[in-house]
């Protein structure tokens, strides 16, 4: 029996074999179901496949829990009466229902909010970066640390450009940035984005590339900017009209067409993406947060191999 036989295992371990005929299959063995991977195998083919696994096994569990534990109603036999009341008397007495909900939800609160604390380390570590390069390292070299941030922040956009590029990279932002990496991912690239946004905007500000007008009585500078970028990024807020509502007038005013261009790009290449992320994480929070798996290979083996060596 394989290591997925362990209850209090925190990764479900699936099999990967192929047959003598060239099919590739997923195999669960506690639940013993099993699933062909179509070809091409691939991450896409193999994450369709668990996909259709997970369900597969989880009803053939359900079954052969109802066999032996049964419905709760009065067709249940005498045996299946007697598992269930076997099974009530081993399990630990259950707390009362407000003291486990509280507890439940201090849990989360405490998992918050070192989620907070870390992306805000996170953002505060990459705004000083960006505030001491500007500061205090000549313009060539503080170009050269914007590039890096920029190839950085290209990364991140990366893994969460598309849907199928938020399925494929699940497990990479899952292990990077925790449970709730796809809420992390992009609160961290968006904020980091619009200091990098600013201090570009601003170096060409001074070089009489771009222009701004002081519509809200602020200075044009890199506090002010990074607050003109978050301002464009609060408009495109689905559904929710934070800044007409707030009334949030806009920090800098600008005619120019070129100035126009930098917050489509800070749009399309980093808000869209971010928002969509938020937005795919709540469709599938509960997939997210589920028990990671991982695949299990070993040249040779069959579930007629397995029967063998037993």
């Amino acid at each position: 029996m394989s290591e997925t036989s362990d209850p209090d295992s925190v990764t479900i371990t699936i099999r990967v074999y192929g047959e003598s005929d060239g099919k590739v299959f997923l195999l669960y063995e506690p639940a013993d179901q099993k699933v062909e991977v179509q070809s091409p195998v691939d991450q896409n083919s193999l994450e369709a496949a668990k996909q259709e696994l997970i369900v597969k096994a989880g009803n053939a569990l359900r079954a052969e829990l109802e066999k032996f534990e049964g419905k709760n109603s009065d067709e249940d036999t005498p045996q299946q009466k007697a598992n269930r009341a076997i099974k009530q008397a081993l399990l630990p007495p259950p707390r009362p229902p407000f003291l486990t909900y509280v507890l439940k939800r201090f849990g989360r609160l405490l998992q918050f909010l070192f989620v907070i604390l870390v992306v805000l380390w996170f953002i505060g570590l990459i705004y000083k970066g960006v505030e001491l390069s500007q500061h205090h390292l000549p313009e060539f070299l503080h170009w050269v640390v914007l590039a890096l941030y920029i190839l950085g922040l290209s990364m991140c956009v990366y893994l969460m450009a598309t849907d199928e590029k938020r399925r494929e990279q699940t497990n990479r932002i899952r292990n990077w940035f925790g449970p709730a990496g796809m809420l992390v991912l992009p609160s961290m690239t968006l904020l980091a984005a619009a200091a990098v946004f600013s201090s570009i905007t601003f170096s060409l500000y001074r070089h009489g590339m771009v222009a701004f007008q002081e519509c809200s009585g602020r200075p044009v500078a890199e506090g002010s900017l990074t607050d003109f970028y978050m301002w464009h990024f609060i408009k495109l807020v689905p559904l929710v009209k934070v800044n007409e509502v707030l009334k949030l007038n806009k920090p800098l005013c600008y005619t120019q067409k070129r100035v126009g261009l930098l917050i489509l790009l800070f749009q399309a290449l980093v808000v869209i993406p971010s928002i969509n992320t938020v937005l795919y994480y709540w469709k599938n929070r509960r997939r997210l947060h589920a028990k990671p798996f991982k695949f299990v290979y070993e040249a040779g083996w069959t579930p007629e191999s397995k029967d063998d060596t037993e």
